[in-house]
């Protein structure tokens, strides 16, 4: 069913409010954007606001999940014929290019809470580390690779999901005038740990 020009247009206020959010949080940082802040900048007023928006951090919420998608959409741009373990390498390096180059995103990934509290809760679908899992899942079985119980699949897909974002963090802060083949040494260094889960998996 196509959408009304009612819900076209609050979906077009919606994307705008978002929009807004994104652009103060990469000039200002995640802590010192205000809701007045994003009212002004998609030119509402505060109350406004409300009309799609519950808070601040309904905001950003959304923001999040609008990222998270599109960050999906970058991971289903590889191509098929990859093999599992290459296609996690590739994962890993689209992943740092594109918080390098949507600081939005890696901003609300360092602020807010990813839902879960256990290991045992449903990874969200909309979560691209929902993706890393299932690649990480999907090479342990291509591989025959035996993980105990204590370092399994979600350890594995923490410790890349840690030195991924991480690695994205130091080239946005502490190393963004560093210059370096960032790129060559990401690479190496995840095909180092992937070689190394490899090699203990199979002791």
């Amino acid at each position: 069913m196509s959408k009304t020009p009612r819900q076209r247009r609050k979906e077009k206020n919606r994307e705008s409010i978002l929009d807004a959010a994104a652009h103060l949080i990469v000039r200002h940082g995640y802590e010192n954007v205000s809701l007045r802040d994003i009212a002004k900048q998609a030119d509402y007023s505060p109350a406004g606001l409300y009309k799609y928006f519950e808070s601040k951090l309904a905001i950003f919420q959304a923001l999040q999940t609008r990222e998270n998608l599109h960050l999906i959409k970058q991971f289903d741009t590889l191509p098929d014929t990859l093999a599992p373990k290459e296609r996690l390498l590739e994962l890993c390096m689209l992943y740092i290019d594109y918080s390098l180059e949507n600081r939005a995103y890696l901003a609300l990934v360092n602020n807010l809470s990813s839902g879960r509290t256990t290991k045992q809760q449903p990874i969200p679908a909309n979560s691209p580390y929902r993706v890393f899992y299932q690649c990480v899942e999907d090479w342990v079985k291509a591989d025959n690779l035996s993980l105990p119980n204590q370092y399994g699949l979600e350890e594995v897909t923490y410790a890349l999901w840690a030195q991924i974002h991480g690695m994205a963090t130091l080239r946005l802060n502490q190393l963004k005038n560093f210059d370096a083949d960032f790129n060559n040494a990401n690479r190496l260094t995840l095909e180092i740990f992937l070689n190394g889960i490899i090699q203990w998996a199979k002791k």
